[in-house]
Parts: C-alpha cells; sequence; structure tokens
C-alpha cells in the first residue's frame, strides 16, 4: 500500500480557517453514508488515544472533543451529515463551539472520491472561527498541532482502508 498525492492546505481569510489535508490510495471501495460514518467515529477514536483527550458523545451523532479531567468542552460538533463536494462525498459535523472556538460555525468533514484507480481521501476544515484569532500566535500553535494531528489520522486512515479492502 502507497499513499499517494498528499495535499496540505491552510488557507485565512478575514478571520476564518480553512484547511485541507488529503492523500490518494490504489484501491477500489464502495463509498456509502455508513463508510462515511465510520470514517468520522474512527477520527474521534483515534483522537481518544492522543494524550489528555477525551471526546463525548452525544445520542443523535453530536461530539466534543474535551481535555482529560476537565470536562470542558474545547470543541463541540453538531450531528453529522453527508455532503456532496469536491467531486465526492463527505461527513460535516458542524463546528458549534467550545473553548477553542471564537464564534460557532463552519465544520469538521471527511471525504471521499474516486480518482481513476485511486481513492482520494481528505479532512477538512471550513469556515473555523478560532478564539485565539488567525495571527502568529495561532497559526504556531493550534493551527501546526491540527495539522499534525489531521496528517497522522489520514495515514492511519488511509492504511486501513487500503488493508481492508484489497484483500
Amino acid at each position: 500500500m502507497s499513499i499517494n498525492g498528499l495535499i496540505d492546505t491552510l488557507m485565512i481569510r478575514k478571520g476564518l480557517l480553512s484547511s485541507l489535508q488529503s492523500c490518494s490510495i490504489t484501491t477500489h471501495i464502495s463509498i456509502d453514508s455508513e463508510w462515511l460514518a465510520a470514517c468520522g467515529e474512527a477520527y474521534f477514536v483515534w483522537l481518544e488515544r492522543l494524550p489528555g483527550i477525551g471526546v463525548a458523545r452525544g445520542l443523535n451523532g453530536e461530539r466534543a472533543i474535551q481535555a482529560v479531567g476537565l470536562h470542558l468542552p474545547l470543541l463541540r460538533f453538531a450531528a453529522p451529515y453527508v455532503a456532496e463536494s469536491l467531486g465526492g462525498r463527505e461527513l460535516r459535523y458542524p463546528i458549534g463551539g467550545g473553548l477553542m472556538t471564537g464564534v460557532a460555525g463552519g465544520w469538521l468533514a471527511f471525504g471521499c472520491r474516486m480518482e481513476a484507480n485511486e481513492l482520494r481521501l481528505w479532512v477538512e476544515v471550513r469556515g473555523y472561527h478560532p478564539r485565539l484569532g488567525t495571527g502568529w500566535f495561532y497559526q504556531s500553535t493550534q493551527a501546526r498541532c491540527h495539522r499534525w494531528i489531521t496528517l497522522a489520522f489520514l495515514r492511519t486512515w488511509a492504511t486501513h482502508t487500503s488493508l481492508h479492502t484489497n484483500q
């Protein structure tokens, strides 16, 4: 299995952040809403493996990322929905607030599309308004952590998807 075509972008405009991390793998897979939901849940399970991070789960799919022991949400997400985007489909979790959010809005998305014999996977944050603002301090701290976490998760997701579809 090889991970190809890695993309890592960060765009800041008018105080809002958009970030897209993407890769492709050689595979054929049937993409449906259940598969996308499993991908979204895999992200939150993966996050819980990081030191000091917990995830609270709501009955309707809401999620809250929190620091272990504090029970204060760093980021809150509303129930997810599936949308067409970037020539494929993605599962979007609307950003609902939290200590790291300046204003609720935007989303965290997990998406995929077929490109010839490759499956493009992506994680996108769009329209996020960080409480820290979008200046040097944010870019040197939270933005770097987000991108590191997302790229590491993408590699895990790509490896898992490849192993389970190329047998």
